[in-house]
């Protein structure tokens, strides 16, 4: 990744040879995010309070660990970042799977009660 000074704020370059690294990182982040954000719209249509706060959740990682990505991710410590940034999504992906199947289970254990 090349990065280049305008005013003291670092911002990334493509091309110049760093174009695939920061493509790969896009991409990494891309496929964690979207499927986040298709279960927490899930699981707002399920339970209003729960998808907000997975949602402000989501926003409160996946920012500080961009911000720190971008700004702080000299040498090998972007990697640290990357790996932080896909095991908090797929943790939190993994624990809305687990709250919809329980209310998906639970809601046609208690129509079978019914009937």
């Amino acid at each position: 990744m090349i990065f280049s000074w305008n005013l003291g704020v670092p911002r990334v370059v493509l091309g110049g040879g760093g174009g695939g690294v920061v493509s790969e990182i896009l991409m990494i982040i891309l496929g964690g995010t979207i499927p986040l954000t298709i279960l927490i719209y899930v699981g707002y249509r399920k339970s209003k309070i729960f998808g907000v706060i997975n949602l402000l959740l989501a926003l409160l990682y996946n920012v500080s660990f961009t911000y720190n990505l971008i700004y702080h991710g000299h040498g090998g410590s972007s990697l640290v970042w990357i790996f932080y940034l896909a095991i908090f999504t797929l943790a939190q992906i993994l624990f809305i799977l687990i709250y919809l199947l329980v209310k998906y289970l639970t809601r046609k254990n208690s129509k079978d009660e019914m009937n």
